[in-house]
């Protein structure tokens, strides 16, 4: 990762490498165009599963990932790819780096 980037430009490149990977490795099932990345922060565990509830309401698919080495505690989620007016449920998120 270049260390001549901010953290949330990091984050963003280094999140987008993957997406790069899973479309040019025969995977591209998943996802058949680059997405946006959106990269959101919320404060806690309970904000993150509001969000979760939030998006279940909308109808977006996602996963929560939880961390075996914090008491499988909820630390991030990942939706599915979001075009268009489905990408709207985010405008209230605050930005990672922000």
């Amino acid at each position: 990762m270049r260390s001549d980037l901010t953290i949330a430009q990091q984050t963003v490149q280094a999140t987008h490498s993957v997406i790069e990977y899973m479309l040019n490795d025969n995977l591209r099932g998943l996802c058949s165009i680059h997405p946006h990345l959106v990269l959101g922060k919320v404060k806690d565990e309970p904000e993150l599963l509001k969000w979760a509830d939030r998006l279940d309401a909308f109808g977006i698919k996602f996963s929560i990932f939880r961390e075996p080495d914090m008491d499988n505690q909820a630390t991030a989620i990942a939706t599915e790819p979001l075009y268009n007016r489905k990408r709207s449920v985010f405008k209230n998120l605050k930005l990672i780096g922000t």
